[in-house]
């Protein structure tokens, strides 16, 4: 079983789909992969998943989403993701926090927790 199905995300799914599958106004992460499964860019939208990964759908094959109720779930769950995989990760900054808030990276060990 993949590791993201085990962690419950729903997909994978082909990125040409993404308005078929990804529903609108929610908050969540979103991994996208390469032609071989494997992550290669990992975020979040704190309003708007779909808005989000409308502009990836050129660049990526498929994608696994991941809904959050706050904001707060979503960001800690994109710092666990992170430190996870960044060896993989076509993006190797650290995920920020929603502008206006003070809130520290959950990984121990990491410079901004």
């Amino acid at each position: 079983m993949n590791p993201f199905q085990q962690a419950g995300f729903a997909g994978p799914y082909k990125l040409a789909q993404y308005e078929q599958t990804v529903r609108r106004g929610e908050i969540g992460l979103y991994v996208f992969l390469d032609l071989f499964g494997e992550p290669k860019y990992i975020a979040r939208s704190d309003s708007d998943l779909a808005s989000r990964v409308r502009g990836w759908t050129q660049t990526y094959d498929s994608f696994w989403v991941e809904y959050h109720t706050a904001p707060r779930t979503a960001y800690m769950r994109e710092c666990e993701l992170y430190h996870r995989y960044r060896a993989k990760l076509d993006l190797k900054t650290h995920p920020a926090p929603p502008p206006g808030v003070d809130w520290r990276c959950p990984t121990k060990g990491c410079e901004l927790s």
